[in-house]
């Protein structure tokens, strides 16, 4: 088993410390063509960097044909370290344009001390991990104080498959048994704690309110963890884990391709459609849409199409979120209305004690304007290296 795009390692459990697990890849520049939609993503980012902070925006907009970056919300933090994995990614395939040892390590000399969220510290483990960075070892053993501080009721499902997949990252390409004894002890706090049996689906958190009404965010992540720790140490349980999960998120997808934000973990229903995010249509769904694939679910590839053609004006206003000069991806559709979030959250409660699910909206949707860069992040490393889905790849559903 190997989903996803990731070069072929060594990986029999419980760990094999004879194997060259180096990958070497991600130290040197691939020699690729660069599919057209992988370059304009590359210089878009370019646009959203700033070198003299050596973080990414949080938001970006075009005002008079030009791109204007907000670097204010805290969120930039997180946003930097996941677009930094996915330009890790990309170079492992193609000759692109970033010098990222050096983007490494200006982001961490300057960001270090405010790397304190578990979430963020098991994405940075990966991105440590990866490049072979002796500062790894700072953030599995944060992870390791995590857990054992008896604060896993306060943890999320992006929280811990993050986490997950930094220290299966981790004992992956070093190879070390504690590092997958930490993997092992996060794999079943989320297969005993977090996922329900009926569906497949995690908790977004293991008290209160948000316990049932998780996020496709959430959902993505947690599978993302399991097909990874999955297939780096044969673990079939965590396999189909996966599979049944992946199962019921495509169940969920909508008529011109969408994918709902909330989601009722416990019945496997829509509890509230928006917003819905360009994010999650072209990247984060392939997270675990393209090791579904790698897995033999057949039932991935058709989603995976209908995920992305809705981009391009097949969905609810019939809009392009894709633009090409200058290339530019529009966040998401949402409600036009005040108070969104408390609204989302009243509608997903009611929906719960009712048992009726969220209906899609005939009017009243807009488009959000803005781009993120952990959305070009993810862009780059979900379609780093995958083949197939040219229409895609090279644009060619861009009018």
């Amino acid at each position: 088993m190997n989903p996803g795009n990731k070069p072929p390692l060594e990986a029999n459990a419980p760990i094999n410390p004879g194997s060259d697990a180096h990958p070497a890849g991600m130290r040197q520049r691939g020699e690729r063509p660069v599919p057209a939609l992988l370059h304009h993503c590359s210089a878009l980012l370019h646009a959203m960097y700033d070198g003299g902070s050596g973080l990414f925006s949080y938001s970006t907009r075009i005002v008079g044909g030009s791109y204007v970056n907000d670097f204010q919300h805290p969120l930039k933090l997180r946003y930097t370290i996941n677009t930094l994995l996915g330009i890790q990614q990309a170079l492992q395939f193609y000759p692109l344009d970033w010098e990222l040892d050096r983007m490494i390590e200006q982001f961490l000399r300057a960001n270090r001390a405010a790397i304190t969220n578990p979430a963020d510290c098991g994405l940075t483990l990966a991105l440590l991990a990866r490049a072979n960075d002796p500062r790894q070892q700072e953030f599995i053993n944060q992870i390791q104080k995590i857990l054992e501080g008896g604060n896993a009721n306060n943890l999320s499902a992006q929280d811990l498959g993050w986490m997950l997949f930094g220290c299966t990252n981790a004992a992956r390409i070093g190879q070390r048994q504690a590092d997958k004894d930490l993997a092992d002890e996060l794999y079943r706090t989320i297969r005993d704690r977090l996922i329900v049996p009926e569906t497949g689906l995690p908790h977004f958190s293991l008290t209160g309110l948000r316990r049932r009404c998780t996020s496709f965010g959430g959902v993505v992540y947690i599978l993302q963890s399991l097909a990874e720790y999955g297939s780096t140490f044969q673990n079939e349980e965590a396999v189909a884990l996966f599979r049944h999960g992946a199962s019921t998120v495509i169940g969920l997808q909508g008529p011109q391709g969408e994918w709902p934000w909330f989601i009722d973990a416990k019945r496997g229903a829509v509890l509230d459609w928006y917003q819905v995010y360009s994010v999650h249509q072209d990247a984060m769904a392939m997270l675990w849409l393209f090791p579904a694939l790698d897995f033999g679910m057949e039932q991935a590839r058709p989603a995976i199409e209908r995920s992305y053609r809705w981009l391009f004006g097949n969905n609810q206003i019939g809009a392009s979120m894709m633009k090409r000069d200058p290339f530019f991806i529009h966040r998401s559709h949402r409600r036009d209305e005040p108070l969104e979030r408390p609204r989302r959250l009243a509608r997903s409660a009611v929906s719960i004690l009712l048992h009726r699910p969220s209906r899609l909206r005939a009017t009243g949707i807009t488009l959000n304007p803005e781009c993120r860069s952990y959305h070009i992040g993810w862009i780059l490393y979900a379609w780093a290296g995958r083949e197939g889905f040219a229409e895609f790849t090279e644009l060619e559903l861009l009018q």
